[in-house]
């Protein structure tokens, strides 16, 4: 669904019509509100997704996307090899010298880079790349500012959540308070049914592997890096 199909929808629900310019710009900047508490509620779940991004020789610094909330897992595209992330302290203290090139192997977070007056995450490859490379960045990506044409990012099935979100703001604005509470709390329900779902799939369920149990001369469990990781 289009940002202008939901708003006319919502303008109809709330007797406006969609030529009231006015009107259009408020519903549409609740939608994008209504988005960020969709995100926030389900933990930004809702909205994993990949996406590419190529490196430049010598150069092995790189600043993501403003959208990009966490990055879950990077790889080679050409090849679909794992680069694996590591911790930079934990390269520092192994001397590790940070500054040779070549095919990358791993990455790690750099502090946030202020961009275009938001926060960006920033990630380090070692080796520095010597060549360029496409990578596909697998992670969690805040909806971005959205405009009319511009097609909502959920499944149907959530859109009926978002509407909820936003009759609430629409009966916040005539003074209904009883309603926007009932609004209110339709959408906190669905947001966190969609949740609940989410984290019962299989990926997110971490069991024991023969490689996590300790053999006769280990006093306790030595957790499997391959299985459990930061």
């Amino acid at each position: 669904m289009l940002v202008s199909q939901m708003t006319t929808d919502i303008l109809r629900e709330w007797s406006e019509t969609d030529d009231d310019v006015a009107k259009v710009s408020l519903v549409e900047s609740w939608i994008r509100n209504a988005l960020d508490d969709f995100a926030l509620l389900t933990n930004f779940r809702v909205f994993y997704g990949t996406t590419s991004m190529a490196t430049v020789a010598t150069q092995g610094n790189y600043t993501l996307s403003p959208a990009t909330q966490n990055v879950v897992g990077i790889r080679l595209t050409a090849t679909d090899e794992t680069i694996e992330e590591r911790d930079k302290q934990e390269l520092i203290l192994s001397n590790t010298d940070l500054e040779i090139q070549g095919k990358p192997r791993f990455w790690y977070y750099l502090n946030a880079i202020a961009s275009s007056s938001q926060q960006a995450l920033a990630i380090q490859f070692y080796p520095i790349p010597d060549a360029i490379y496409a990578f596909t960045v697998s992670g969690v990506f805040h909806p971005a500012a959205l405009i009319s044409t511009d097609v909502l990012p959920v499944h149907n099935e959530h859109l009926n959540i978002i509407k909820n979100r936003v009759r609430y703001y629409c009966a916040l604005d005539d003074k209904d308070y009883e309603l926007a509470d009932r609004h209110d709390e339709q959408f906190v329900r669905g947001a966190q049914l969609i949740l609940q779902r989410e984290n019962k799939r299989p990926a997110q369920s971490r069991r024991l592997r023969t490689t996590d149990v300790p053999s006769r001369r280990d006093q306790f469990v030595r957790l499997d890096p391959n299985h459990f990781t930061n």
